[in-house]
């Protein structure tokens, strides 16, 4: 976890510090590569409610809802850049906990491309200004659980062996190769050194 991430997570009280009391965690495993949500998990329930609530204008309202959850323009440029590299991932993958954007099944890797303002970037900051913002409580509640809801996430994808990488939508964006280049280097080390430079395409793609 990076440095900012690590900060998010001190700057956010603990919502789900208390999700897993019932059970020893919120996602069961179903096979070596699926993992499924337990249906008794109260992560959801935990989660900020915008009923009710106004948008600051049309416009605003209309911005928001074009907000896309998956494959988003930063998703398709690694995408991109990975294939140039040989490697070919699943998309959106359901049965993983997060749905990560991208997943090498083969070498357990997932991998989450989050967006700066709804995962939290630069959170203290973020904070900050969207205390002056009209709905304020309402969108620290949400990007704090998001924070939250993320590690829980990552967590229990790490409990069940796999290796989960998450990068920034603006550095996705400014730099893909290289991102594309981190992951690749991670694929090639978990699948043993069995992705040579002759075989890329065939390791590390869909299964």
């Amino acid at each position: 976890m990076n440095r900012d991430r690590r900060a998010a997570l001190r700057a956010c009280p603990d919502m789900l510090g208390n999700c897993s009391k019932k059970t020893s965690s919120p996602f069961v495993l179903q096979s070596r590569h699926t993992i499924v949500y337990n249906t008794s998990t109260e992560m959801a329930a935990l989660a900020p409610s915008y009923k009710g609530l106004k948008p600051a204008s049309t416009a605003s309202s209309r911005a928001m809802r074009g907000n896309r959850s998956v494959n988003t323009r930063h998703e398709a440029l690694l995408g991109l850049s990975l294939q140039r590299l040989g490697l070919h991932a699943a998309h959106n993958v359901t049965d993983l906990p997060g749905r990560p954007d991208l997943v090498f099944r083969k070498a357990q890797v997932a991998i989450f491309c989050d967006g700066d303002f709804w995962h939290g970037r630069n959170w203290t900051a973020l904070r900050k200004r969207l205390a002056h913002r009209v709905n304020a409580e309402y969108w620290i509640a949400k990007i704090t659980y998001n924070i939250r809801r993320d590690a829980h996430q990552r967590q229990a994808l790490r409990r069940f062996g796999w290796k989960v990488l998450r990068f920034w939508e603006s550095d996705i964006t400014q730099n893909p190769q290289e991102v594309a280049d981190r992951i690749h280097s991670v694929v090639r080390e978990r699948l043993g050194g069995l992705l040579r430079q002759g075989d890329r395409g065939k390791v590390g793609a869909r299964s």
